[in-house]
Order: structure tokens, then sequence, then C-alpha cells
């Protein structure tokens, strides 16, 4: 609350309140604010004073006995009775008063001041609803059973994951053990979404809904739908169906994982049960970067915001801020800034100095050097020399430009002022994932309340009523519902604009797409009744190397002469046999004893013309041993060795001794199709 003073006006105390007429306060808060204390109430007749430009001056100037004849001094009670009449106008109407409603000036919760004194935001006491994004709240459960990979090998190429109560919970659930808070927020007890049902035929697969209210046979009952219906509790999630395979529930599914992540991304009440305050840093114009003569920055824009922690948790909330050792926790809504326009263009691994010497830029023989490969660890970042650098963002000079010539610091005028993105630019959500919860900077989440932006002008050693632009949002829903939010929320990789959402239709087409390519450009065949084979070529992976060779000598190897080794390969799938298998993975060490070059070579068959390096070792030049370890891996067709068996052809040089391993195979698979089978 801003108030002026004429000259000549002189004044004095009224009520018992102890502060003066027009106050010194800005009407901000503490304890200086303007309030008039009824007399004879106990201070429980206390009206507070509403923010008024006229000051109200009691008593009056009196004319003294010295005091010239002269119509300005005769002027000065006139003014001040007439201030005094503006004041109690604003007390009665509001400074502000219009036909829309109360303005958000007059609305004190959670409302930012600045007292003019010092470089100070306040912010009022207050509530406001938040998104949650802490996951340690809960943990009613632990992830069990399923996969989080995909393979293609499977009938079911992905098996869902469920989630396991403990016993403790259920202690908790049914009365036995209450020593700790279970923290239900009936986000676990009840069903958020409709149920959706996997149904094949066939070759085709769809969801289709599942439920009794959608029945054409019987009425519908309220009791069946979904926000009134209550959550299932079980030890294990049925994530299966009774025969084993992938169709989940999602329903209950998405309950159960509610209750492992402990409501997540969910929204709660946020209280601030006492007056915050956080200093804003001074304007430094080293903060951009100027390069330019014609310009000079004399504004920045700085963001003041609330972080979120839920009224009804006792545990600690992780936000993405330093405190030394490790991130830095709350327990209770806390204030923090943003400031707008903090960093320069600091090289960064040896990079060339652009923001000394700009001219540089496509200039200097560096410059070219930095875009080749060898140059790519070079790099530029804007970070600034502030406490908190994380909070600190890029404000280019040209941000400046269209502010020169109006208004105070051409503020209104401001076109290209960079002002930091308000709540978007600082939530961070968690990436759900079973092995980075208990420890992974990848768990940490944030959401953010924005409160005001404050012009932080050069030369200004205070921050003032007029530099702080209240954008406190009201009245705000959540624009999704629990169950999308969470879904997009636990989307890992995370949804972005470089990871957007696929739809079902782009899904489907993309499908479409591979099944064209495959029936066009693979089996390129005129399909018909008749029927049609292709052949697959699948990879098998030994659970462990097979021996070949062990430590074995010229002569074990085959030297000077070629010698054919037969092996078999264990744990061959279902009907394939060793005449099914095509190429061969084979790794080799090899080590020379007296400092001379050492080689082993592979060939099929004996026809050295055909023979391929396989494992090598240089010599050292002297008579110590010297080992190379695994340093050829080759992949080789083998000729079939009789008897369900292969066979391959080594010859080595040199003072050698190695071993010799397979790794994994190669076969064919054969496919019959017809019409009928692609559909």
């Amino acid at each position: 609350m801003m108030f002026y003073k004429e000259k000549y006006v002189f004044q004095m105390a009224y009520g018992d309140s102890g502060g003066n007429g027009g106050g010194t306060s800005n009407g901000a808060g503490g304890e200086d604010e303007p309030v008039i204390n009824l007399p004879g109430t106990g201070g429980l007749g206390s009206v507070r004073l509403v923010d008024s430009p006229h000051s109200f001056t009691d008593p009056p100037r009196y004319f003294q006995a010295n005091d010239p004849y002269y119509y300005e001094v005769d002027n000065v009670p006139i003014k001040q009775l007439q201030e005094n009449c503006l004041w109690l106008k604003d007390q009665v109407t509001g400074t502000t008063f219009d036909i829309s409603g109360v303005s958000k000036a007059k609305i004190s919760d959670l409302q930012p001041f600045a007292t003019g004194e010092d470089r100070v935001v306040n912010i009022r006491p207050g509530n406001f609803i938040g998104r949650v994004n802490t996951v340690d709240t809960g943990n009613l459960g632990s992830v069990v059973g399923g996969s989080d990979t995909v393979d293609v090998s499977r009938a079911q190429i992905f098996t869902p994951q469920g989630v396991q109560i403990d016993n403790e919970v259920f202690r908790h659930v049914v009365g036995e053990n209450v020593q700790t808070i279970l923290g239900s927020n009936g986000l676990t007890s009840h069903y958020q979404h409709h149920q959706s049902k996997i149904t094949e035929d066939g070759y085709t697969l769809r969801f289709t809904p599942e439920g009794t209210f959608i029945s054409d046979f019987g009425p519908i009952s309220v009791n069946t739908l979904t926000k009134v219906q209550s959550a299932v509790w079980q030890q294990i999630s049925n994530v299966q169906d009774s025969a084993g395979t992938a169709k989940p529930g999602l329903r209950q599914l998405s309950v159960d994982f509610t209750r492992r992540w402990g409501g997540v991304f969910r929204t709660s009440v946020v209280n601030v049960d006492k007056l915050l305050s956080i200093q804003v840093p001074e304007f430094v114009v080293s903060d951009y970067m100027d390069n330019n003569e014609a310009y000079t920055p004399t504004v920045r824009i700085d963001l003041v915001f609330l972080y979120t922690h839920p009224i009804d948790s006792t545990k600690s909330s992780t936000i993405a801020e330093s405190a030394g050792a490790g991130p830095r926790t709350i327990n209770k809504a806390t204030v923090g800034i943003v400031k707008g326009a903090g960093g320069v263009l600091r090289a960064n691994n040896g990079a060339l100095d652009i923001a000394n010497t700009p001219a540089n830029i496509g200039n200097d023989p560096a410059w070219t050097e930095q875009s080749a490969p060898s140059g790519r660890n070079k790099y530029y970042d804007s970070s600034s020399s502030g406490e908190n650098v994380s909070l600190d963002i890029l404000s280019p000079l040209t941000d400046q430009v269209n502010t020169l010539g109006g208004g105070a610091h051409g503020f209104e005028n401001a076109t290209t002022y960079s002002f930091p993105s308000p709540d978007d630019l600082l939530n961070l959500a968690p990436l759900l994932a079973e092995n980075v919860l208990d420890s992974d900077f990848a768990a940490i989440g944030q959401s953010v309340l924005p409160i005001c932006y404050v012009i932080v002008k050069d030369g200004s050693p205070v921050i003032t009523e007029d530099d702080i632009i209240d954008i406190r949002p009201f009245m705000r829903t959540a624009e999704l519902t629990y169950s999308e939010r969470s879904g997009l929320g636990a989307a890992n990789p995370p949804v972005s604009l470089a990871n957007p959402v696929v739809s079902k239709q782009e899904l489907y087409a993309s499908l479409q797409l591979m099944r064209n390519y495959l029936l066009d450009a693979i089996i390129d065949t005129d399909i018909s009744n008749t029927e049609n084979t292709i052949t697959v070529l699948n990879k098998h992976f030994l659970p462990q190397e097979l021996t070949i060779i062990d430590w074995g000598n010229r002569d074990d190897i085959g030297s000077p002469n070629p010698r054919t080794h037969f092996f078999t390969i264990p744990g061959l799938p279902a009907g394939v046999s060793h005449a099914d298998i095509k190429y061969v993975y084979f790794r080799t060490q090899v080590y020379t004893s007296n400092g001379d070059p050492a080689v082993v070579y592979i060939s099929n068959g004996g026809d050295v013309v055909d023979e391929r390096l396989l494992g090598l070792i240089d010599g050292n030049g002297d008579d110590n041993r010297a080992e190379g370890n695994g340093g050829y891996s080759l992949m080789w067709p083998a000729a079939l060795g009789g008897a369900d068996s292969l066979a391959v052809t080594l010859r080595g040089t040199g003072p050698l001794r190695a071993n010799v391993w397979v790794d994994a195979v190669e076969y064919e698979s054969t496919y019959t199709i017809n019409s009928a089978t692609v559909g």
C-alpha cells in the first residue's frame, strides 16, 4: 500500500494502534500493517484498512501565529481535508471498485508484497491446490512378476507386472496395527476409469468395454459405476488370465500401482501457515550477453513461486534443488525464485571464447574445428555465477531492444522481455521404474505454484510494490483426470515434444505399412490359395560359451597344416538340427610365449585360400609372454560335420597357444503361408 505525502503534511497517530494516519507501511502485512483498533473491544473490533494512494492526516494542520498570508500555505489544510475524504472513500468503496467484482489485490491469500525498504518479496499465508509428485508418500505394495522388456520371441511379447500388498498393509487396513499413518486419500480405494477387456479372435486383437452397467440385459445401476465402486484389495494383482496369458485387468491394476507409488501425480491441498519471504538478487549487467554498444540492459524479470508439499503427508518432499551433499527436502510449502536473466554462454572443454569476442563465430579456424567429430566435446552453457544456477535462465540482449523507448525502464512497451514460463518451467515428473526408486535422481519430482513476477531494475536498491506483477492463479482445476495424468506422467521414456504420444490410428497405420512391406518386399509372391514358404534366420545364444580349443598349441589347432574340428551345439530349440545351422559366432584368445607374433586362421573345410583371420597377438620384441583377449569375434558359415554336428577348419602360425569358443549360432526356420495366414 503506497501513501503519498504532500508537502507540509504532518501525520499524527489515530486510534490506539500506535500507527500513523497515513502510515509508512505499504499495507503489505507485518507488525506495522495499518489497523484501526476500535476502543472497548479488546482488539476484537479491529478493522483492516485497504490500500489507498491517499493519506489520512489527523489532525489537519492548523494555522500558526507566524504563518505567512500566502495562498499555498492557506491551501494546506484544505488539501489535507480533501485527502482525508478521498481516503475514507477508498475505505468504503475500495481503490479498484468495478462492476466485475473484487480485484486480485483485495484477496489476501498468498498475496505477494514488498515493503519498499529492502529486496525482499513476502507472501502472505493461504492455501492452494497443487499437483503432488512425491513417490514415497505411500508405498503400500511392491512390484512383482512380469517383465519390463519386450521379447518378440515369446507368444506374449510383453508380460505386465503386478503389485503385491504386504501383510503389514493389510493389518493397517483392518485396524490391527494403527501406530503409523496409512495415508489413504481415496485414490487407492476406488476405481478411476472404466474397465477394458482384451478380446482375441484368431488374428484379431481389440479392447472392448467391460461391465454389467453397459449390458442390454438389465437396468443401469449407479452402484456399478466406476467412481462409486470400491476397488478390490488382493494380496497379488491378477495381471493374467487363468491360462497364464498376459491379459491384465487394467482398471484394477491401475489402482494397485497407485497403492505402490503412493498416489503420484495426484492433486492435494497445500497450506502456507505463515508469512514467507525471499531475497531477490540484484540486477547485474554482466548477466547479459552484452556485445552491442547501442543497447544497455536495464531490467530483469524474475519469477517467485511456491514448492508444493501435500498437507496430508508427514514425509519430506524432495525437490530439484541442491542441498550440498544431495537434493533438498522440504516438509512444507517453500518459496523459490527463478532468475530471469542469469547467464552468458560460457565456453567448456576448451571451446572457443565467443562471449567476449563474438566476431570469432564463423571466422576463427577453431570455430570450424569444433564442428568436426573430434571437437564435439566442446560446448557452451548458460550457467551464471549465481548461488543457484539451476534456477537461472538465459535472457539475451535482444530482449531489451523493444523496451528502450517507453515507460519506466521501458516495461510498458515490452513485448520481448524474457518472462519465465510460470508453472511448467519447474514442474518435474519422476521416472517410475522399479530399479531407480530408492536412491536415483530420476525419482525426484516437484510441482510449483507461480505467485508473481518481479521487475528487477538496474540501479534500484529495493523492491517496491510497483515492481511486483501479481499472477496468482485461482479456482484452477486439473486439466486431466488422475488416471489420464498418471498415465502420461509414468510414460517411460517420458512424454515430450521429442517423444510424443502415439495414437491408435498412428499405431494401426504403422502396422499396416509393416504388413504391406512384408507382403510386397519380403515375400514378393502373388499369394493366392496356393501355399508359399518363407525362410527366416533365428539367432540362438548359448547359455555359456562352448569351448572348441582349450589352450591348445599349434599341433592342437593345426600347424603348419590346417586341422578340422568337430563340435555339437547344446540346447538347440525343439525341431532344430545342426543341418539347419548356417552361421557360427567364434571368439578367440591368443598368446605368444617368446615375443613373436602368433595368428589363428579359420576356414570352412581345409581350403586355406578361403581362410579368415580369427585371432592375432603382435610380438612385443622380447621373450616375455603377450596375450590378446577376445580381440576378434567372427561369424562364419559352418560345415555339416555328420551325425548332427558341425565342423570348422583352423590353422595357427607362430609360437602360440589359444582358446577358441562359440558364443551363438544362427539357424533357418521355414514357414508356410497362404491367403488365410496373412488375412
